[in-house]
């Protein structure tokens, strides 16, 4: 039998209780022994023959068989209660009861299998996977027999449909199957080679989970090297690498290369549940549901011992093991179907025993534990048969609860504890339920004393022990008592309001014993110093006439002076000459104090002096008197400060209406402690119970009970909870599944790309801390939109941007434990909102193109404009030239011809007839100055009158006296008439429309031969009518198409001038019957520059 594999101790403190092989022959009886003695005769006889056989001496047993030993060994267990347990509840959305496996995804995600499928926790609540009818991708069954995470962090899933694998990118299963049957995979193990082991009712499969390719392995009956059963319960390796198999009918380590079973442990019990662990000190545990449940296989010596656990009374519990877990502290602890959860004590050898107690809301939920799991934090799970999984933290909780104290019925069925004190013999004294309560922090034992008989009750305040070991009692009602712990006697002393030297009111709240050793109380009718010796009371009052002046609290600082709380404000008493200074809020000053209900005062020294109020912690500067106030938003867990205590590290301890804090006052920052640090419930208020007792220990108490430190476990938490996104919904309906979303892979943060018209976005996020989720705190930033980080709590874990612009941001969320640091840099997800349509590369280049087409255009436009502007002009000035020419042509030019032949005339007379060359000369200078008058009239008509304030009809009459001035010869009569409202036109209009009439008057004064000229303007709503009609003789035939050759240039240009304002030019003439002429400008009144051509 080899014994050189596997070197292994037995459990050290057992070897004396497990018997060896020769105790148990000593054990025997006589006859029993003598038939031990023929037995082993015949082996002797047998052995050397059977060595003597060929066949015999060249073979060796193929299986090693481990014998069992045939005593069960009891072990001791010893209730325990120091664990407070957490429990889930499927209102939280839990699929199903009973929790059978629990695995943690490298997320940080607790996956739980139940007979409704397998759900996904993230702190908060789950996320159920199960088949879904229709959906291919889904959980291929619904009740779950294994669940299994691999080395590359992979779930597995075995369920009623054999086996799938989790695709974490798409959240959706792959499916295997590789046996018609179907098995059920009941167990799921890995191997160092990255193999997987299946154990089924079928045989053991090994799976490659990258082919997919699977090899069985099960038993045959021709082989007895084969496994002894295909009724497979569970498979793994050893620390040293042997592979072993539990089947139904034994535990086998299994040869993977050959496929044989090279020893065999054989149960004598039929298992249900069956499995092994190797813990780190190298012993070998075989758990198995049914019998007794434990067993540990000593290698070294081939040997299986089974034990049972044997229960404080000398009696035996037998049941089944249902699952081990070696926790990262190295504990071991049993999932028990019946007698709860056990974890082993190795220093005394014995195991503890944590059972549901029904009077201890906190204790395990049931007895019948399924199932164990660790998780990265640190917490255990149990798995429990008929209710939801149960969770407390390895690490001893920063506190503990006191009271309510297991096994103690408060007889008022309440928890509230008014005061708290541990004497100097360690006991703990407790004001509650209507009773003066000693503790034993040892036996966890109560007794109960009330003044009056065990039926009584007495409200106890307040607790002071004096040098003599006398217990100070102020109570509610009832005055003040001494109390001898030695006779269990009390003295009561009552108010007596005959008696100036008693007690000023039957309600002590507190009691001081000073540095002298003198007793102080606080009560509500001033302080009362008080002499044992004598009985006698001497009473203090700010205002001796007040019929109450109530005190909460009493401190004495260190130069003897005396701080009192009150609900009137801060007090301090000087007992030398037996002054009051009182401090009070002033709603106008900020450095005042916060409010007057002062319910605890502490005084370190140094000239500081902290207060507990109704609204906040505050710190008064003696010397200044001012005060600094911190609240809930500064990190104080709550508002209403109860009762305050200096730690043996300096900082500033005080419970609160939310928990306890402490106070680091050099930095001035705050840590918090909850339920989830073992307080009994967080409201611990009241009438400010707390008291430092010895070895650094703190004691609170209030209407959740009484708690104390556990010392060393009130550090700074070190677990960074990872943060994941557990939704995002986009759009307005919101979608789920936003189009263009990418899961969180390794350091790629998600990623989700939205349209512009569903900017509205919804994120939930959840940090993956187990031991108090409400408690986690968490901060987040849309980078590129927020300016600062955002603060929520656990219940503020969804956020929403409605209408983000379009761009790329980046969401970071970070969190932290009560006590622990922000995780860096957080969960990352980069969110980008697609610019609307009208923003895109294509709609932008659209755009662009459509600007430049449109500059192009306007360019062209615009040098059209001008050319036509500069044609018009060109014409204009052609026009004008050809006017001038016909002007100066029909005027000037003509006159200095005459004037020519004026002068050649006179110089032919002049040596001949002088005085007639006189008169001729005469002449000639007259027809000068008409001639120089001729072209004086032609340049001004070149004149633009485009100036606002001209008047056409004043310019026309001028004009025409002008003509007539010029014309003596022929003395025309003229008439001007005006109709209608006359109002301004466009200046090129206007001055268009004048050159027109101007032109009508020459033709007529100067060509018509006419005896009289009429002129009209009639002025209307919609149009200028002018007409210049004479009765001269006419135009002759061909006029005004004549100019080329010289004459008659006059009625061309008028046509062109009325062409370009759009105006209606219409002459009528009849040889010797005159000339009539009418202009119309069609338009309305301000609307006339409309008419103006380009």
């Amino acid at each position: 039998m080899p014994s050189d594999r596997v070197s292994e101790p037995r459990i050290e403190g057992w070897r004396g209780v497990l018997p060896d092989l020769p105790s148990t022959v000593r054990a025997l009886s006589g006859g029993a022994k003598a038939l031990l003695r023929t037995a082993f005769c015949a082996v002797l006889l047998v052995i050397p023959v059977m060595l003597s056989s060929p066949t015999m001496a060249q073979e060796k047993p193929a299986v090693i068989v481990a014998a069992v030993d045939p005593e069960i060994v009891d072990i001791p267990v010893q209730d325990g209660n120091d664990i407070r347990f957490r429990k889930l509840s499927l209102s939280q959305g839990l699929s199903q009861t009973r929790v059978s496996h629990i695995v943690q995804d490298n997320d940080g995600y607790l996956w739980f299998g139940t007979q409704h499928g397998v759900n996904r926790y993230d702190g908060y609540g789950f996320r159920v996977f199960k088949h879904e009818q229709g959906q291919p991708d889904s959980l291929s069954g619904i009740f779950i027999y294994s669940l299994f995470k691999d080395r590359s962090g992979t779930i597995w899933v075995g369920s009623d449909q054999f086996l799938d694998a989790f695709d974490k990118a798409t959240e959706t299963f792959r499916h295997y199957s590789f046996d018609p049957a179907n098995p059920t995979v009941i167990h799921i193990s890995e191997d160092r080679q990255g193999n997987l082991w299946l154990s089924t009712g079928r045989g053991l499969y090994r799976l490659d989970p990258k082919s997919g390719k699977a090899v069985r392995f099960g038993h045959d009956p021709k082989d007895p090297a084969s496994l002894s059963s295909d009724d497979v319960k569970s498979s793994g390796e050893d620390r040293e690498g042997t592979f072993w198999v539990a089947t139904s009918a034994g535990l086998e380590a299994f040869d993977r290369a050959t496929g044989k079973v090279t020893r065999r442990i054989t149960l004598r019990e039929e298992v249900r549940e069956f499995s092994f662990h190797e813990d780190r000190h190298g012993t070998f545990w075989v758990i198995y549901g049914s019998g007794n449940g434990l067993a540990v296989y000593d290698r070294k010596e081939n040997k299986l011992i089974r034990y049972a656990f044997a229960g404080q009374d000398g009696g035996k519990s037998l049941t089944g093991v249902y699952a081990i877990l070696e926790a990262s502290d190295g504990n071991i602890w049993l999932a028990t179907m019946g007698a709860g959860l056990l974890r082993f004590d190795r220093d005394n050898m014995r195991f503890i025993r944590y059972k549901n107690d029904p009077n201890d809301p906190q204790s395990l939920s049931e007895n019948r534990v399924i199932a164990l799991f660790e998780d990265a934090e640190g917490n255990i799970w149990t798995g429990l048969h008929a209710t939801p999984p149960n969770s407390f933290p390895t690490d001893a909780a920063p506190f503990r609860t006191l009271w309510p104290s297991p096994g103690h019925v408060d007889k008022l069925g309440e928890a509230l504890v008014n005061t708290i004190y541990e004497d100097r013999s360690g006991a703990i004294w407790l004001g509650a339920g209507g009773a003066l309560n000693r503790l034993d922090p040892q036996t966890r034992t109560v007794e109960v004393f009330t003044p009056a008989g065990p039926n009584a009750s007495i409200e106890v305040l307040a607790i002071a022990e004096d040098s003599n070991g006398t217990l100070w009692i102020g109570s509610l009602g009832g005055g003040l008592y001494a109390f001898d712990p030695a006779t269990r006697q009390f003295k009561a002393y009552r108010y007596d309001a005959a008696n100036p030297q008693g007690i000023s009111s039957d309600i002590v709240t507190r009691i001081l014993v000073d540095r002298s050793g003198e007793l102080w109380l606080a009560t509500w009718n001033g302080i009362n110093r008080f002499d044992p010796a004598t009985g006698d009371f001497t009473t203090y009052k700010q205002d001796p006439s007040a019929s109450a002046e109530a005190y909460f609290s009493i401190v004495e600082d260190e130069n003897g002076r005396f701080w009192l709380g009150t609900t009137a404000g801060l007090v301090s008493f000087n007992p030398r000459d037996a002054t009051f200074t009182a401090y009070k809020h002033d709603a106008n000053d900020p450095q005042s104090l916060s409010n007057n209900v002062v319910n605890s005062v502490y005084a370190p020294g140094g000239g500081v002096i902290w207060l507990g109020t109704q609204n906040g912690l505050n710190r008064l500067n003696v010397e200044s008197g001012k005060f600094d106030v911190f609240y809930e938003r500064d990190g104080l867990a709550g508002n209403a400060v109860s009762c305050l205590l200096g730690g043996n590290d300096g900082q500033l301890w005080m419970s609160t209406n939310r928990g306890i804090s402490r106070m680091n006052v050099n930095q001035r920052s705050f840590d918090s402690y909850t339920t989830a640090d073992g307080l009994p419930g967080n409201d611990l208020t009241g009438w400010n119970a707390c008291n430092s007792g010895r070895s650094g220990k703190m004691y609170f108490g209030g209407f959740a009970g009484a708690t104390v430190n556990n010392a060393g476990a009130l550090g700074h938490d070190e677990f960074v909870p990872p943060v994941v996104f557990t939704d995002l919904q986009v759009g307005t309906p919101p979608n789920a599944v936003p189009p263009k979303f990418t899961h969180a892979s390794g350091d790629q943060p998600a990623a989700v790309t939205v349209p512009y018209d569903e900017r509205d976005m919804t994120v939930s996020f959840s940090a993956l801390s187990y031991r108090s989720p409400e408690t986690t705190r968490y901060r987040y930033k849309l980078m590129g939109y927020d300016s600062e980080w955002h603060a929520a709590t656990s219940d503020q874990r969804t956020i929403s941007y409605a209408a983000l612009p379009a761009g790329s941001f980046t969401l970071r969320v970070q969190a932290a434990t009560t006590r622990g640091n922000w995780n860096m840099p957080g969960a990352s997800m980069q969110i980008v909102v697609l610019p609307p349509w009208w923003q895109s590369w294509w709609a932008r280049l659209t755009v662009i193109g459509i600007l430049l087409a449109g500059l192009v255009s306007l360019y062209r436009y615009r040098v059209a404009k001008v050319a036509a502007q500069y044609n018009i002009l060109l014409q204009e000035r052609i026009s004008e030239r050809n006017r001038l020419a016909r002007d100066l042509h029909d005027t000037l030019l003509q006159s200095f011809q005459g004037l020519i032949y004026r002068l050649q005339a006179v110089r032919h007379s002049l040596p001949h007839q002088p005085a007639a060359a006189a008169a001729m000369l005469d002449v000639v200078l007259d027809k000068s100055d008409e001639a120089i008058i001729e072209g004086r009239n032609a340049v001004q008509a070149l004149r633009d009158s485009t100036h606002a304030d001209f008047d056409i009809v004043a310019a026309v009459r001028s004009e025409a006296d002008e003509l007539a001035k010029l014309n003596p010869g022929n003395a025309a009569s003229f008439k001007l008439d005006v109709h209608g409202q006359p109002f301004d036109l466009d200046p090129k209009v206007r001055d268009d429309v004048y050159r027109i009439v101007l032109e009508a008057l020459r033709n007529a004064f100067r060509h018509a031969g006419a005896s009289s000229i009429d002129c009209e303007f009639i002025f209307t709503d919609t149009d200028l009518r002018i007409q210049v009609q004479d009765n001269g003789s006419g135009i002759r035939t061909g006029a005004g198409e004549d100019g080329a050759s010289g004459k008659r240039w006059g009625l061309a240009g008028m046509k062109e001038r009325a062409e370009k304002i759009g105006a209606h030019l219409l002459i009528e003439s009849h040889s010797g019957k005159g000339t009539k002429i009418e202009l119309v400008v069609k338009g309305s009144r301000g609307g006339w520059g409309r008419n103006l051509r380009a």
